[in-house]
């Protein structure tokens, strides 16, 4: 399962790049879009991450626009990747358990 906020770019790319194939792709933003029609503006991660579980992400844009290609990433890129993974999992946690247990 693949987790996050507009993921069908990321899963086609794992596909074509690596060889990689995810079965099952879950966009939390439309998620929250279907829990919630229209009371989100924005779109992006960060936004949601905000809005959901209140969790502030602070990402340094150098690292959003450095080169992810490479064999290595540095360790601001795995930073980056880990903010991006832990926010996807509390918003999607949120949206997929905990609201259903209180439903």
């Amino acid at each position: 399962m693949f987790v996050g906020v507009q993921v069908n770019n990321d899963i086609e790319k794992l596909k074509e790049e690596y060889g990689i194939e995810c079965s099952n792709g879950v966009d939390v933003h439309d998620v929250a879009q279907r829990e919630w029609p229209g009371t989100f503006s924005g779109s992006g991660l960060k936004h949601l991450a905000k809005e959901l579980v209140g969790l502030e992400m602070k990402k340094d844009k150098k690292v959003t626009t450095s080169k992810w290609h490479v064999s290595f990433l540095s360790y601001e890129q795995i930073e980056y990747a880990c903010i991006d993974a832990y926010a996807s999992y509390c918003i999607g946690h949120k949206l997929l358990v905990e609201d259903k247990l209180s439903s």
